[in-house]
C-alpha cells in the first residue's frame, strides 16, 4: 500500500517464520496480532508513513467471502 512517497510490501510468510519487518511497520503488525509476514518498503523509510501505508493495507483486506462475492461465486 501507499502513504506519501511511501510503499509497503505486505507478503504471507510460512509459519514459524515471525514478522520480519522494520521498527515501524514490526510494531503495527505485532500490535495487530500478525505472526507471520514478510515486509519490504520502497520510496521514504519515515515511520510516521510506514505506519500510515502499514495500517492502509492491513485495512484494505479482503476475506474470502468479499473476493466471492465480487467474481459472482458463492462462498
Amino acid at each position: 500500500m501507499k502513504a506519501g512517497s511511501t510503499r509497503i510490501l505486505l507478503m504471507p510468510a510460512a509459519p514459524g517464520t515471525g514478522v520480519i519487518a522494520g521498527a515501524a511497520a514490526r510494531a503495527v503488525l505485532e500490535l495487530a496480532g500478525v505472526r507471520n509476514i514478510l515486509t519490504k518498503i520502497h520510496g521514504s523509510s519515515n515511520p510516521s508513513t510506514v505506519v500510515r501505508a502499514c495500517l492502509e493495507g492491513l485495512l484494505s483486506q479482503k476475506n474470502k467471502q468479499d473476493c466471492a462475492k465480487l467474481r459472482g461465486f458463492e462462498a
